[in-house]
């Protein structure tokens, strides 16, 4: 049979288990959101300079439309790639910042756990004192 105080440190063990995982997915997320920030800077100094390389052969061929388009198009895939990094890098700050919570309420679990085993180890002494 599974005793109330059994029952407790399985949730406790659970509990303490999920914030590990929880640390883990927030180190992750925080890892990955600066990767994604590295990778975004240097998808947009490569494509600078392949910007500049193609503004530089079109104006050698005299192609100032093609220049001109070159530029504007480059304008647009940097600006979709920095929206889509900076809503990447939000997703992975909110995911961060719920697991923080998540972390909290772990700990105050804990803490709780910890004086209901101090109750009863009082309660357990007052019960011996009061039988003898």
């Amino acid at each position: 049979m599974i005793s109330t105080e059994h029952g407790r440190d399985a949730l406790l063990l659970i509990a303490s288990l999920r914030a590990e995982k929880a640390a883990a997915a927030a180190a992750c997320a925080a890892t990955a959101y600066h990767a994604a920030r590295r990778a975004s800077t240097e998808a947009m100094k490569t494509r600078a300079e392949g910007l500049a390389e193609d503004v530089q052969a079109a104006a050698r061929d005299n192609w100032l439309s093609r220049a001109t388009d070159t530029v504007r198009h480059s304008a647009a895939a940097t600006e979709a790639a920095c929206t889509t990094a900076s809503a990447t890098a939000e997703a992975l700050l909110r995911a961060a910042a719920q697991e923080s919570a998540f972390q909290q309420v772990v700990a105050e679990l804990r803490k709780q756990a910890s004086q209901l085993k101090t109750r009863r180890l009082h309660a357990e002494m007052l019960d011996s004192w009061l039988a003898c």
